[in-house]
Parts: structure tokens; C-alpha cells; sequence
């Protein structure tokens, strides 16, 4: 496989796997393993079509351009306002989910209170996000190892432990939905997207080119495996899980506890990072904002944000899933739809955007 071919599928997989991975087991054990399997398997496939649609826009306009620009080309000016309000509020929401989690494992290595956890987090996440590509590319095969080795630490621990097909606790419709946010937020990777074009059109100009959408589906793929053994292996462990599946874990050895606050603290950190350059690059190549401007925003809005009272994990997740992602993805399959009017598969941007639609009303029903 091409080196570039490898640091392609990392940085999309090491931007899906980051914070939504610690809300999956929570909701699996409240919607049923049977139906957490279809929900993994429906979901995964949602995102394999989004993330190739999104690539197909991209390649059809200049390197230097991102969601934003692609958004003005293709909706009506007051849609693509609202959708380009709704994606920078979703990377500044999923920044700030990152600082929620992010002392969860720190404190498993040490006992420093929260606040001084999460600054010391946003300071190191925060400086990386000056990294070149070829820097973040690598960093990202350090997150995509790091959450394997969790993983892998994750079911170690729960090798020999029955796992439990208990009755779901949620039916009806809160049981159908509550999936929905958490899962969307998991899974998506819109944001790497941009990077992971960049990087075939490097390749292409090298003369070394690799296929972009086998590319598209590992990076989409590797992280629904992770996701499955992890849900699991953490299910196989006492007590219930947790809402963050890691406060719950303090009865284990604290070698372990290191081992994983460590692996967990890299998997968060680079995907943090890379999500602040998406929005970095947003803000100064599609709306021209000043560097001054374009470097502050990812700096300083989670962090705001977050101080601001926006830390309780879940629901965080749930919000950015189910109203600002459920946005985002219905915006690329109707501007797909739009871009290929002759393509032989047009058709499936229309169940796409019904499930979006499914996931945005969910979302509003939840918060009022």
C-alpha cells in the first residue's frame, strides 16, 4: 500500500475515533447489543455514502476551498448561511466535547483538579494546530495506534467475562432515536475530508497516485470495527458502564488505569487538533478571515464555550450528533444531488436526507 494511500486512511480514522467512542457503550447498553449491532452496521454505511460525496464536491472545485465555498456554490444563499452557522458551531461544539472528556482520562494518570486538565489540554491541542500536514498525518498515526492500544487494553481486561444480553431499558421512540446523536457524531469525519483529498492530489501531482475512495472506505470501515470491540469489551466489565464509559473503571489496577489514561489522552488530542485545523483552514480560505482571526476562533471559542457551562458529555453529543451534524449531512447529500444531476445513483441523497431530517427532529424534540 502507497504511504500515501496509509496516511490518508489515518488521518480519517484518527479524526472518526476520538470522543464518540466513550459515548457508544452507554447507549448500546440502553437500546439492546442486537440492535446496536443493525444501528453500527446502518449508520456506518450513511457515513461511507456521506464521506464519498463530500470528496466528489471537493474534487470538483479548487484545492483551496472548503465546506463553506462548497455550500455557497451549490444552496440558495440563506440555506447555505444556516448550514455554514450550523457546521462552525458543530466544530467549535465537537472542540468543546473534546475538553469535557479530556480530564476524564488525564485522571487516571494523575489527580490535578478538572479545570487545570482541561487547560493544560486546550494549551497542547492549541499549539498543534500550527503543525504542517505531513506533521499531522503522522500525529495522527500516533492517535489511530494510541485508541488501538485502548482498545486492545479494554478487551485484555474483559477476556473470560460473559458478556450480558440483558433486556434493553429504552423502548418505543426514545429507544429508536437516542442512538441517533451519538451515533452520528461518532462516525462522521467530514471534517479530515478536506485533508485526505489534499493529500491524493499531492500524490497525483507526484505521480504516485492511490485509489481516493478505497482510501475513504478503510478510514470509514476501521474505525466501525474499533468501535464494535471496544462497546464489547467495556460491556463485559462491571459495573454498568458509565455515561463516558470511563468513570466507571476505577476498580482496575492502576497500572492499567495509567496504560489506558494515557492511550485515551493521545486518541482525544489528535483529533482535536485536526478538527481545529479544519476550522482554521474554513474560516481563512472560504470566508478570507484575517490569519489573526482564522488562528483565534479554534483557540479560544471551546474554551469559552466550555467555561461558559456547555460540559455534560452526553448531552453535548447528542446535540452536536442529532441538530448540527443531522444538518451537515443532509446539506452534502442534497448538494451532491445537486453537483451530479446525471449521476445513475442520484437517487440515494433522498433517504439520506430523511434519515438526517429523522436525527434533526429528534435532536429539537430532546431540547425543548
Amino acid at each position: 500500500m502507497h504511504k500515501n494511500s496509509v496516511l490518508a486512511i489515518a488521518l480519517l480514522v484518527g479524526t472518526i475515533v476520538g470522543a464518540g467512542i466513550f459515548s457508544l457503550p452507554y447507549v448500546i447498553s440502553r437500546v439492546g447489543l442486537v440492535r446496536g449491532i443493525f444501528y453500527f452496521i446502518f449508520f456506518a454505511a450513511v457515513y461511507l455514502v456521506i464521506h464519498r460525496m463530500y470528496a466528489d464536491l471537493l474534487l470538483k472545485t479548487d484545492e483551496s476551498h472548503q465546506f463553506f465555498y462548497v455550500a455557497r456554490t451549490y444552496l440558495p444563499r440563506f440555506f447555505a448561511n444556516l448550514v455554514s452557522g450550523g457546521v462552525f458551531l458543530e466544530l467549535v461544539f465537537v472542540m468543546t466535547i473534546y475538553l469535557i472528556l479530556a480530564p476524564s482520562f488525564l485522571k487516571l494518570v494523575a489527580d490535578i483538579p478538572t479545570g487545570y486538565l482541561v487547560i493544560g489540554f486546550w494549551a497542547l491541542g492549541s499549539f498543534f494546530m500550527l503543525a504542517r500536514l505531513s506533521w499531522v498525518g503522522w500525529a495522527e498515526f500516533l492517535g489511530v495506534f494510541s485508541i488501538i492500544g485502548a482498545v486492545g487494553a479494554i478487551v485484555w481486561m474483559g477476556a473470560g467475562k460473559s458478556l450480558e444480553f440483558s433486556t434493553p431499558s429504552l423502548t418505543g421512540w426514545l429507544g429508536f432515536v437516542l442512538p441517533f446523536g451519538p451515533l452520528l457524531f461518532a462516525f462522521s469525519g467530514r471534517p479530515a475530508i478536506g485533508e485526505v483529498v489534499k493529500t491524493w492530489r499531492k500524490s497525483e501531482r507526484e505521480h504516485s497516485p492511490f485509489s481516493l475512495p478505497r482510501a475513504i472506505f478503510w478510514g470509514t470501515v476501521i474505525p466501525v470495527i474499533l468501535y464494535f470491540v471496544f462497546v464489547v469489551g467495556i460491556l463485559t466489565l462491571p459495573p454498568s458502564p458509565s455515561i463516558d464509559a470511563v468513570a466507571g473503571l476505577g476498580f482496575l489496577p492502576s497500572g492499567a488505569l495509567l496504560a489506558l489514561g494515557t492511550l485515551g489522552f493521545f486518541a482525544l488530542w489528535t483529533s482535536y487538533f485536526i478538527i481545529g485545523i479544519n476550522l482554521r483552514d474554513t474560516l481563512r480560505e472560504d470566508l478570507k478571515a484575517p490569519n489573526v482571526a482564522a488562528y483565534a476562533v479554534p483557540w479560544i471559542f471551546p474554551l469559552l464555550l466550555y467555561f461558559a457551562g456547555v460540559n455534560h458529555f452526553l448531552s453535548a453529543v447528542s446535540f452536536t450528533g442529532s441538530v448540527l451534524l443531522g444538518m451537515e449531512g443532509a446539506a452534502i447529500a442534497f448538494m451532491w444531488r445537486k453537483a451530479f444531476p446525471a449521476h445513475p445513483y442520484r437517487w440515494i441523497a433522498i433517504p439520506l436526507i430523511l434519515v438526517f431530517a429523522v436525527a434533526i427532529i429528534s435532536g429539537v424534540v430532546k431540547i425543548f
